[in-house]
């Protein structure tokens, strides 16, 4: 008979156990599939007979969107940085008379990367991997959009 490993510790565990001895982790979770309770460590449900796939670490999707909401953060900051030492440019007009860097283009310089910034958390939400995290991540993002698009339009207001 093929030893059983709890999936979370990888220690062995016995085939009538619920809970693992070393980690304290519940080893009976839900088929995907056919909803019955089974074995965290199985590869087969044993009801529905569907072969079940290695789960996907959600923290993968928490580490991806806090590495991208870092990346965000610090462009907003050189550009913000960059926009508080040069007004000038916030004022400044092209050859038809149109702002270089109206309201709208730095609204879509903030809000289309913090878009693809916020997609792992979605998916984190939506598929409830760690979610007081994930949504935190998604708040704090939103926020701190509004935050840069906020500082922006007064720098504008005083390079008027």
């Amino acid at each position: 008979m093929k030893e059983k490993h709890c999936p979370y510790c990888h220690n062995t565990v016995e085939e009538n156990e619920s809970i693992c001895h070393s980690c304290n982790k519940d080893l009976t979770v839900q088929c995907p599939y056919c909803k019955q309770m089974i074995k965290a460590y199985d590869e087969v449900c044993p009801c529905c007979t569907t072969k079940l796939h290695k789960k996907f670490n959600p923290n993968i999707l928490i580490i991806l969107g806090l590495v991208l909401s870092l990346i965000w953060l610090a462009l907003n900051f050189i550009l913000i940085g960059f926009l508080s030492t040069h007004p000038a440019v916030l004022i400044e007009k092209d050859k038809h008379g149109d702002l270089i860097l109206s309201i709208s283009d730095y609204v879509s310089l903030v809000l289309e990367p913090m878009l693809i910034t916020i997609v792992p958390y979605i998916i984190a939400l939506v598929k409830k991997h760690k979610t007081n995290i994930a949504a935190t991540g998604l708040i704090v993002n939103v926020i701190c959009s509004f935050v840069f698009i906020g500082y922006f339009i007064h720098l504008y207001n005083l390079a008027k």
